[in-house]
């Protein structure tokens, strides 16, 4: 008999936390205007912050950046993080950190 989980949808981000980096980190995040952003990692533990805090800039700042973000289970990530898979900013790359293609895509910033 095998073992199914079911995963629930992850919880957001305080709304105070991503005003906070707003207020405080606005002028580097300006920075990021018009960006394209490759991240390894980004599935992990800090970086599930960093995209969701990036994203929510994005959308805030109008910065008109996006982000690509290396996985190795793409549809865990759709599934655990729908509303930020669903965010048009956001685009997931299949692969291993150790092992990944690079995607075919021109990067401004790169985040290892």
């Amino acid at each position: 008999m095998a073992l199914v989980m079911k995963l629930a949808p992850a919880k957001s981000l305080p709304q105070s936390d991503l005003a906070h980096v707003l207020q405080f980190a606005r002028k580097d995040l300006e920075k990021l205007r018009g960006a394209s952003l490759l991240v390894t990692g980004g599935t992990g533990f800090f970086g599930k912050w960093l995209v969701s805090t990036f994203l929510h800039a994005n959308r805030e700042l109008q910065l008109g950046a996006c982000m690509t973000v290396l996985t190795r289970d793409p549809e865990r990530f759709r599934i655990e993080y729908s509303d930020l898979a669903t965010d048009p900013a956001l685009g997931l790359h299949v692969g291993d950190v150790r092992t990944f293609a690079l995607p075919k895509s021109k990067f401004s910033h790169i985040v290892m």
